[in-house]
């Protein structure tokens, strides 16, 4: 395989990415080249799917590591969801990667104790429970409950 270039591997999602924030784009540049760099196939755990199309710009973890996965590195992303319609959305929006992406619908805390200590993750990612800002509690504690079920075993 040739060597691996962020910036052709990132062109697809390049501007979609940089207009939901520098900050997203930078979490890409940052980590998609160490996982590169392991040469080895990688497993990733992410909560909450992409549930929107990329233009939509609600997020493109589980299409960006999908196309990762398939074709640089090999391995598993494992993406969960607590929500039917949210994972049949992703469904559609990733089924170039479907062979791939373990498409889970559970409870995102039930599903980490169920599967922490089982698989060794190369990267875990906790975007489950969408922020309200007049409530924030709800979705904060959800977050802080599935760093509990995974912490121990990273």
């Amino acid at each position: 395989m040739s060597k691996f270039d962020f910036s052709a591997f990132f062109k697809p999602y390049d501007k979609v990415v940089k207009t939901g924030g520098v900050s997203r784009f930078l979490f890409y540049w940052y980590v998609i080249p160490l996982l590169v760099a392991k040469n080895k196939p990688i497993y990733v755990l992410e909560t909450g799917s992409m549930h929107e199309s990329l233009e939509n710009n609600q997020g493109a973890f589980t299409l960006i590591m999908g196309d990762l996965i398939k074709n640089w590195t090999g391995g598993k992303l494992y993406t969960v969801d607590i929500s039917k319609t949210h994972l049949d959305k992703c469904r559609e929006t990733t089924k170039a990667f479907a062979d791939v992406i373990e498409y889970v619908h559970s409870d995102s805390v039930s599903y980490i104790n169920e599967i922490a200590g089982v698989i060794d993750f190369d990267l875990v990612y906790l975007d489950s429970y969408d922020l309200d800002l007049q409530d924030p509690l709800p979705s904060s504690e959800h977050h802080l409950n599935e760093l509990k079920a995974i912490y121990y075993h990273l």
